[in-house]
């Protein structure tokens, strides 16, 4: 339990810059009415952000660029931050799993199906979870 905690704070300290901003930018925007749309826009990057802070925590490199697609997709969903979570989570230890047990000899296949094939396949699946 000791290191799921370590990866949501890990995930939160990602996400927490843009939740500051995502604060001042609707002060703002209460005061001057010309700028709505910017909190919006920051909000959409924070659960994504969240993902790929947990994700990159647990799964290293090979989960940067799923774990913002697929937290992207969740929070698209309406699941929110609890989706965040549960989707750096699967994805973290699904890669690190993955990359653990089937990985290639030869070297050149090794980065192809570590970054490449498994991020797709684990990040497809989760997704198809998820939906």
């Amino acid at each position: 339990m000791a290191t799921i905690n370590k990866h949501l704070i890990r995930g939160f300290t990602y996400a927490f810059p843009f939740i500051v901003l995502f604060s001042i930018a609707l002060a703002i925007s209460e005061t001057i009415t010309d700028i709505t749309p910017i909190p919006d826009t920051i909000f959409l990057i924070v659960v994504p952000v969240l993902t790929l802070g947990i994700a990159t925590s647990i799964g290293s490199k090979p989960a940067i660029v799923p774990a913002l697609v697929l937290g992207y997709l969740v929070n698209d969903l309406g699941i929110g931050f609890l989706g965040g979570i549960l989707t750096g989570l699967f994805l973290g230890y699904g890669l690190r799993w993955m990359i653990s047990r089937y990985l290639p000899a030869k070297q050149t296949l090794q980065q192809i199906v570590r970054y490449l094939v498994y991020p797709v396949l684990i990040g497809g699946l989760i997704y198809l979870l998820m939906y």
